[in-house]
């Protein structure tokens, strides 16, 4: 073989390794080194991959096979990178908007899951600290439904804890609303012409909204449908300084309404006991309860809280003794601090009509037993009663009844004892006086 050939070969060997080292050495050792990778076809075009000023060594150990369509790299912290299908972002780490930010999200629907959510925490929090709040222009939260959605026909809702069930386990609430800064806020604005439905449970149509379109601005449900809550429900506060108009408030001892302001009035919430029955009474003359038979409660008496209480009461009896009168008095644990009542009532033969002026009346002031009708040969006897009882301290109260000469005296149906609360036991005024 000719020399020359041979060396012509190494030649061409030389240069090939020459131009290996160019495409790979380092570019500018002073300030960094970079990777080239040349295009072959195109020499002039190029990819170049370049560390950071400053870098710390690492190194990246890639996976071991290709991934599918659409998956990217990923490192589990150590310098292994695999193949991932997406990447979950924590809510921590959302930068906040800089602008208004708007999503749309056409056909798709968007659903946040906790699926363990620690006692006494707070799934998700909206929260404002705006320095304008006092102006009552801000919305915290706006929740709209527009088109074909915006109707009670169409299934298609705003819940708010939709799975929970109302249980005496804890305080499960479907949706809470609280407002209490600024001076103008309300919780629940219901606009003109439109409703708030508050569905029964077990309704009729139930999946149907249609058939349960409420017929006021505010319709409830019933109460039993989940106890033991009731179907509306004040908590007890201090009332409003200045009573507004069509405003109901409740101090713990009453409800108030305002017709006109100022003048707040008390809503009456009346006990009250009705004999279905005639009730035979025990043939003494110690004080013995009215109302402890004939369809009344078994002891005849009820349970009161400290506060002062109107009350009426309206009696007939027969079989009374031909001779002496019946008494009226209050019996029982409460404590009363005062009271004011007026009688007016007779003792009359049995079965004559009262068609004149009562013979017997008075105003007590005293719980002592006293006489209310004036004693005569009657063996029937009629009285109405109505009065104020201050009571210091809560306990049971106890209509009772005495009879000067003992006898089996019989308290006719119908008669009844009726009370109602109108504020503590000190209250003077209620409304506007002057």
């Amino acid at each position: 073989m000719s020399v020359q050939p041979v060396i012509s070969r190494l030649f061409w060997v030389l240069a090939m390794f020459l131009s290996l080292l160019s495409t790979a050495r380092p570019q500018s050792v002073s300030s960094f080194q970079s990777l080239r990778f040349i295009n072959a076809t195109s020499p002039t075009n190029s990819v170049t991959l370049q560390p950071p000023a400053g870098i710390t060594p690492y190194t990246l150990e890639l996976p071991s096979a290709l991934g599918s369509n659409g998956q990217v790299l990923v490192n589990n912290g150590s310098g292994v990178v695999s193949w991932t299908s997406s990447l979950p972002l924590a809510l921590s780490s959302i930068t906040a908007a800089t602008t208004t930010s708007s999503i749309s999200n056409s056909a798709f629907n968007t659903k946040w899951q906790w699926d363990d959510v620690i006692g006494g925490s707070t799934a998700l929090t909206l929260s404002s600290n705006s320095g304008n709040a006092a102006s009552n222009l801000q919305t915290l939260v706006s929740l709209s439904m527009t088109g074909n959605n915006n109707s009670l026909s169409n299934a298609t809702s705003i819940a708010l804890n939709e799975t929970s069930v109302l249980s005496a386990a804890g305080p499960i609430y479907g949706m809470s609303v609280d407002v209490r800064s600024g001076t103008t806020n309300y919780a629940l604005i219901v606009e003109n012409g439109l409703s708030v439905l508050a569905r029964e449970s077990g309704s009729s149509g139930a999946g149907d909204l249609t058939v349960l379109r409420p017929s006021a601005g505010l319709n409830i449900g019933r109460s039993d449908a989940y106890p033991p809550f009731g179907s509306l429900k004040f908590t007890s506060g201090t009332l409003l300084t200045t009573p507004q108009e069509g405003a109901w408030e409740y101090d713990g001892k009453v409800f108030y309404s305002t017709i006109t302001q100022p003048n707040r009035g008390v809503i009456p919430s009346k006990s009250f006991v009705v004999l279905t029955a005639d009730n035979t009474l025990t043939s003494q003359t110690a004080a013995q309860p009215l109302f402890d038979g004939g369809g009344g409660s078994t002891n005849g008496r009820i349970v009161l809280a400290e506060g002062t209480y109107e009350f009426e009461c309206l009696l007939y009896l027969t079989s009374l003794s031909g001779t002496g009168s019946f008494g009226f008095a209050f019996g029982g644990t409460a404590t009363i601090a005062s009271q004011r009542w007026g009688t007016v009532g007779r003792k009359i033969v049995s079965g004559v009509a009262i068609t004149t002026a009562a013979a017997g009346s008075g105003v007590m002031a005293t719980a002592a037993d006293l006489a209310i009708v004036t004693a005569n040969s009657g063996t029937a006897g009629c009285v109405w009663i109505t009065g104020i009882i201050r009571l210091s301290a809560g306990g049971t109260l106890i209509p009772q009844i005495s009879l000067e000469t003992a006898a089996a005296a019989v308290v006719m149906k119908n008669s009844y004892f009726m009370i109602s609360p109108l504020g503590s036991s000190t209250v003077t005024t209620v409304g506007d006086w002057k």
